[in-house]
């Protein structure tokens, strides 16, 4: 059987060009599962970073809780009783209740201090001081004087008074420091002043503002046993105006003489004292007066207080409930600047996240419902807990977050609980996820776009494989039918020729009309296998691009006159008439073209027009120029069955043939028409079929080529399949 080559190729081409492309398909699904592997590792990953990064920055905050404030003299602290009386400073007795420990005064001495102070009550101040003067000498001497501060005490007051009468400040502040020195915070003067704040403010008045009259003790930086007792005073109005009075004074001190650490020690004692009061005032206007039990109004301790001082933040963190020196139940809370608490989250994130990935929320708030918060940027937490509320209110403001970490990543949040019951919540964020993974998104894009190029290349390959097998196939094919055809145009004659020499040989035939036939017939033939041997010799130099062209001035009128006459002396065994129809002006046409390959390709149309022609029909063979005047055509009708325009440029491919192989009635190997079309492309023309245009049906196979060539000679371009 004769293979078709129209059928369809054997399935294992399909099976390998769909085997080259598995392992492309391969690497995309890997390439695709990895990549979304990567994508959520890539969002747990900032998860945890944020995770790890609240957890740190909390513990940062708690560690600074844990510590309380230090301003110079240790902790800071609120003390109060279980009533909300504030321990330090503890709150004085106003107004001033009468001392009747003066008037019991008794002694040698007591006639000079009433003398004194008759004195300078009288105006006599000088007197008062040198009385005043000569008591303090003897002093030593009176056992009873020495062992009563009290009285030595009010002895420096009385001295101080006359002192600053008699117009000797810097005497009568020495004076009242002494004063101050020897009296007890609770020591009053007989009107129920306290010792120590009416020596504060003698001290005051003989400094008058100048700085360097500040006692010459408290200078000195070994000497800070009056900075506590200064800041420690029990609050009353007296006392207060003379702190705020020492206070005015502080810039100078320093400058004065005073001790740069003794003033600035002098400075932070009384801002923890302001902070005490503050936190106190806070506290109250919170809660309310607390009776006795500690529960007076009937409501809570505050877990955690907010105040301000100096317009700077401070929170009050209640801690556990201890116990004074007298035994008694007292309630602590610890004082924080909001500020170093910020801070102290904020240098752990800077340190965790130099880059500012991430951002962050710092909130304290109560179970009351009481909130402090630091975000940065401003509003986000806020914003986001909002939006989270509903998931809150289920489960809890961390559950809500969490929530969203799981669906966005680059969340997380951290909360500690302190003893009085408030909470410490650190949230981080991603400030742009889409640009913290932009890095990641764009390898997974490249990698993608090179697995996408590897598969559409691998695609290419298993395509041009498959169809290159497929070619191959069809090739081979249609070169057996080749092989076979030549073998059976090649039988043929050798067989008549065999015969006829055969018949010739033994005087078979003796009448020399049939003789001259037989020979004519043996003629025939013999160019028939000249032509076939011919057209395969060209198509071989063809194929291997060996066939080069010669143009040269060639007169194509007589071209096509001798091809004609050619042609109707093969046709008229058949009685198929050859006529050559001359467009105007085209009698005498002379192109440059290599005229033998001219002649061969209209031979070959020629051969192909009087196989197909019928019996008693007509060939035309039509000259003519193109329109543009530069190109001439030739064109060769018959009025043989046609051929189908979907086969009419199929039937210039090599060994190419309509019908079945078993079925043509006309001979023939189907590579004629392929040369054709290589004999004209080399000329830089074109070949094509149509109907033949006088009749209507049939075939004319036009070529068209150029009067001059384009370029020098060049070889045929091979032929393919």
């Amino acid at each position: 059987m004769i293979p078709d080559p129209a059928a369809q190729p054997p399935r294992h081409y399909a099976v390998l060009a769909a085997a080259l492309m598995l392992p492309a398909l391969a690497l995309a699904a890997m390439t695709a599962w990895t990549t979304a592997l990567d994508r959520k590792a890539s969002m747990a990953e900032t998860t945890m970073f944020a995770r790890n990064f609240s957890e740190a920055a909390v513990g940062a905050v708690m560690q600074g809780l844990g510590e309380d404030a230090e301003e110079g003299g240790g902790p800071l602290r609120l003390a109060m009783k279980l009533d909300g009386t504030l321990l330090w400073p503890a709150r004085g007795p106003w107004p001033p209740q009468p001392d009747p420990a003066e008037a019991t005064m008794s002694g040698a001495w007591r006639e000079d201090w009433d003398r004194a102070r008759r004195a300078l009550e009288g105006g006599d101040a000088l007197t008062a001081v040198a009385l005043l003067d000569a008591l303090i000498e003897e002093r030593s001497e009176v056992e009873e004087l020495q062992a009563d501060l009290g009285a030595q005490a009010r002895l420096a007051v009385l001295r101080g008074q006359a002192l600053g009468a008699a117009g000797e400040a810097a005497r009568a502040v020495e004076a009242w420091r002494t004063a101050f020195q020897w009296a007890t915070p609770g020591m009053t003067t007989s009107a129920g002043v306290a010792i120590r704040d009416l020596a504060l403010h003698g001290i005051l008045d003989g400094v008058a503002g100048q700085a360097d009259r500040w006692p010459a003790a408290w200078r000195e930086i070994g000497e800070t046993g009056w900075i506590e007792a200064l800041a420690g005073q029990p609050s009353t109005p007296l006392t207060e105006a003379a702190l705020d009075r020492v206070r005015a004074l502080l810039p100078g001190l320093a400058a004065g003489g005073t001790s740069r650490t003794a003033a600035a020690r002098l400075e932070v004692s009384l801002r923890r004292r302001d902070l005490a009061r503050q936190a106190h005032a806070a506290w109250r206007a919170a809660v309310g007066e607390m009776g006795t039990s500690g529960r007076g109004s009937g409501r809570e301790w505050p877990e955690v207080l907010r105040f301000e001082l100096d317009d700077v933040p401070w929170l009050a963190v209640a801690r556990s409930t201890d116990r004074d020196g007298n035994d008694r139940e007292v309630r602590e809370y610890g004082l924080h600047r909001w500020e170093g608490l910020v801070e102290g989250a904020r240098g752990m994130i800077r340190l965790l996240d130099p880059a500012g990935h991430f951002k962050w929320a710092l909130r304290v708030g109560t179970e009351t419902g009481l909130r402090w918060t630091h975000e940065e940027p401003a509003g986000w937490f806020t914003d986001e807990a909002a939006r989270f509320a509903e998931a809150a209110a289920r489960g809890g403001l961390m559950e809500a977050v969490l929530s969203a970490a799981e669906a966005g990543g680059g969340r997380g949040l951290a909360e500690r609980r302190l003893q009085g019951g408030a909470t410490v919540t650190v949230a981080m964020a991603l400030v742009d996820p889409a640009s913290y993974h932009a890095g990641m998104r764009r390898r997974g894009r490249l990698l993608t776009a090179v697995v996408i190029a590897a598969c559409g290349l691998t695609a290419a390959a298993a395509w041009t494989l498959w169809r290159s097998l497929v070619r191959q196939h069809r090739l081979g094919v249609r070169k057996s039918n080749f092989v076979a055809a030549v073998s059976h145009e090649l039988r043929a004659p050798l067989a008549s020729v065999r015969l006829l020499v055969d018949n010739l040989e033994h005087d078979r035939i003796p009448e020399p009309d049939r003789r001259r036939e037989c020979l004519r017939l043996i003629g025939r033939e013999c160019r028939r296998l000249g032509v076939l041997v011919d057209n395969v010799l060209d198509l071989s130099r063809i194929d291997r691009g060996r066939r080069r062209l010669e143009p040269e001035p060639t007169d194509v009128a007589a071209l096509v006159e001798d091809s004609a006459e050619f042609a109707s002396m093969a046709g008229e065994e058949r009685g198929v008439r050859v006529q050559v129809l001359r467009a105007p002006g085209v009698e005498s046409l002379t192109a440059t073209v290599d005229g033998r390959a001219v002649r061969q390709a209209l031979a070959n149309v020629l051969d192909n027009a009087l196989k197909h022609a019928p019996a008693g029909g007509e060939i035309r063979i039509r000259l003519e120029r193109t329109p543009g005047g530069d190109r001439f055509r030739l064109g060769v009708e018959d009025d043989g069955p046609g051929i189908p325009p979907a086969d009419r440029a199929r039937v210039f491919e090599p060994f190419q043939r309509l019908g079945g192989e078993l079925r043509r009635e006309t001979p023939g190997i189907g590579i004629g028409l392929t040369i054709v079309r290589h004999l004209v492309e080399a000329h830089g023309g074109r070949v094509w079929i149509e109907e033949a245009p006088s009749t209507g049906r049939g075939t004319c196979c036009v070529m068209e080529l150029p009067l001059e060539p384009d370029g020098p000679s060049r070889p045929t371009p091979p032929a393919t399949s």
